[in-house]
């Protein structure tokens, strides 16, 4: 196998893709030591002519490389997320489309569920109702406590505007 230098051209003085001697390319060097290349004004294949310097925008890498992964950090949709739970940026939680509202029915099912799950709550004398978004919650609980968590459970469903609660305590 023949011993072949690369990106030369047979005269081996040429940059195969850009036709220019080697010593034509406008370089620097950075604080560390590091080839800097500022490109050249001819246009010939790959050199671009922009004066940047790769290192400081890709770091130690490209693709892949931490460098890379840091200089597009906000574009990188688990670091957005985990930005969202740190609170450093606010959650889009609960912005839904123009115009959209859950229906009735739905936000009822949606309450009588939470309630019937909730391991707190004895949901077996509670009404549900709801109009225009607004719950209504009338029967009997045992305690006070029952009765404001409750309302809790029904004020967190997604939808809901106001909850009336017109629960009664038992007497013992």
């Amino acid at each position: 196998m023949a011993d072949r230098k690369p990106n030369k051209g047979p005269d081996r003085d040429t940059n195969r893709y850009s036709g220019h001697a080697r010593d034509e390319f406008a370089r620097s060097s950075d604080e560390e030591g590091r080839d800097r290349y500022l490109g050249d004004s001819s246009g010939g294949y790959g050199t671009g002519g922009a004066a940047i310097d790769y290192h400081d925008v890709m770091g130690s890498g490209g693709y892949g490389a931490e460098g890379y992964a840091n200089a597009y950090a906000d574009l990188d949709p688990a670091r957005v997320f985990e930005r969202i739970d740190r609170g450093d940026v606010p959650s889009q939680r609960g912005r839904g489309p123009k115009g959209y509202q859950r229906s009735d029915e739905r936000i009822r099912e949606d309450v009588s569920e939470r309630l019937t799950e909730d391991p707190h709550v004895d949901a077996s004398d509670i009404e549900v109702s709801v109009q225009s978004r607004e719950i209504t919650l009338s029967g009997h609980v045992a305690s006070r406590p029952e009765k404001r968590r409750a309302e809790d459970i029904a004020e967190a469903v997604s939808g809901v505007a106001h909850v009336q609660n017109n629960l009664r305590v038992r007497e013992r």
